[in-house]
């Protein structure tokens, strides 16, 4: 990790982005949006792509129907059959 630190440390930024100094960082990002539409539309295309990956992701998670199993349906704890013997016969 030491190595990661003094590799990073020439191109990290002398300026503290803290509190009311990291409004002027706002000012100029918001500055270069307005001047440059390219800019503009790489922001638009990355707030684009984050909202379909995200309801993407949100629809993958979601599981159609009730939680609870079908009445008839046996609950098993294992769905395959586990072999316990050492060789795996």
């Amino acid at each position: 990790m030491t190595g990661l630190r003094a590799f990073l440390r020439p191109y990290s930024t002398p300026a503290a982005t803290a509190g009311w100094r990291g409004v002027l960082w706002l000012g100029f990002a918001l500055a270069i949006l307005v001047a440059l539409p390219q800019a503009r539309a790489l922001v638009a295309a990355g707030l684009a792509g984050g909202l379909v990956i995200g309801a993407f992701l949100i629809l993958m998670r979601y599981q159609g129907g009730s939680g609870t199993p079908r009445r008839g349906t046996p609950i098993t704890l294992f769905p395959r059959t586990v072999s316990l013997s050492p060789n795996g016969a």
